[in-house]
């Protein structure tokens, strides 16, 4: 990772290892040129990829959200526009924690935030955008990433059809 640290307003840090005394007294030890390095590398390569990943991406969450649509057991939690590319927060109605989990067995998707993990409360966020707590507890996180295929998303989307529209 990278540490940008601003001139003004001055933050004030804290050394989290001692010492050395580099960069006055914020870092100590020699810096490791190879993980820079790697870091540059990395960096660049996002950069030149950039816009086609983030056309990638709103295409996976396009897909899902047109799912969403077409289903009325399931909803959207937050705004359709206005989020991260690779991230939705999808509610189910009328059906139970087992049903989504047996219906979505094979898929990795979220309840909550890393953060959160070991916390059994409802989503704070997810109460703050308006959700009661039986809401919140059905709704899950789906998350697309760089190695994210469209086989995969293909895959969930049937899931979560055949999920939401029982055979009759």
């Amino acid at each position: 990772g990278a540490l940008y640290v601003r001139r003004r307003p001055r933050a004030h840090l804290v050394p989290q290892i001692h010492g050395g005394g580099q960069e006055r007294g914020l870092r100590s030890g020699t810096l490791p040129l190879a993980l820079i390095a790697g870091f540059g590398a990395a960096a660049r390569l996002a950069q030149d990829c950039l816009e086609e990943e983030l056309m990638r991406l709103w295409a996976f969450r396009d897909q899902v959200l047109h799912l969403i649509d077409l289903q009325d057991s399931l909803h959207l939690n937050g705004h359709r526009e206005q989020r991260v590319p690779g991230n939705l927060n999808i509610r189910f109605d009328g059906l139970s924690l087992d049903q989504i989990r047996q219906g979505l067995a094979g898929f990795e998707l979220s309840r909550g935030s890393a953060c959160t993990s070991s916390d059994l409360e409802p989503s704070y966020v997810l109460t703050a955008l308006g959700l009661d707590r039986a809401q919140a507890a059905r709704s899950l996180r789906v998350s697309f990433g760089r190695f994210t295929t469209q086989g995969e998303v293909t895959a969930l989307c049937q899931a979560l059809g055949s999920l939401c529209s029982p055979p009759s």
